[in-house]
């Protein structure tokens, strides 16, 4: 099996279920990290998802403030949980049991662990 998550900023995809991806832009008032739970805008592009919204995907890409850069977007898929970041506050953080509970019913479901040489970890 391909070390797929060699080809994806910090492992957030799992390998373990083919995904579907969006390219597009994200708009963000300071710097997000791969791995942040998005949302989606009314005008097609994305933005950072608070603990109220309805995710629409995981980001691939770190992206800087700003960025008028299109970024790979998890919008189906299997993700690694401990790589998933909410971005909503001032600081990065965990994502709530509530966040993380509105992911699989948007087709984006969650593993326990990465692989890595054919080993879990």
């Amino acid at each position: 099996m391909e070390k797929t998550e060699y080809y994806f900023d910090r492992g957030v995809l799992h390998p373990g279920h083919p995904p579907i991806f969006d390219f597009a832009k994200v708009t963000a008032n300071r710097d997000i990290k791969a791995g942040t739970i998005l949302k989606r805008a009314a005008d097609e592009t994305y933005s950072v998802a608070g603990a109220n919204d309805t995710p629409a995907g995981i980001l691939l890409d770190d992206l800087k403030s700003g960025s008028q850069d299109i970024v790979r977007i998890v919008r189906h898929g299997m993700v690694v949980k401990s790589r998933l970041i909410n971005a909503s506050g001032a600081n990065d953080s965990e994502p709530t049991t509530a966040m993380l509970n509105k992911l699989p019913p948007e087709g984006i479901y969650l593993a326990q662990a990465g692989w890595a040489d054919s080993n879990f970890y």
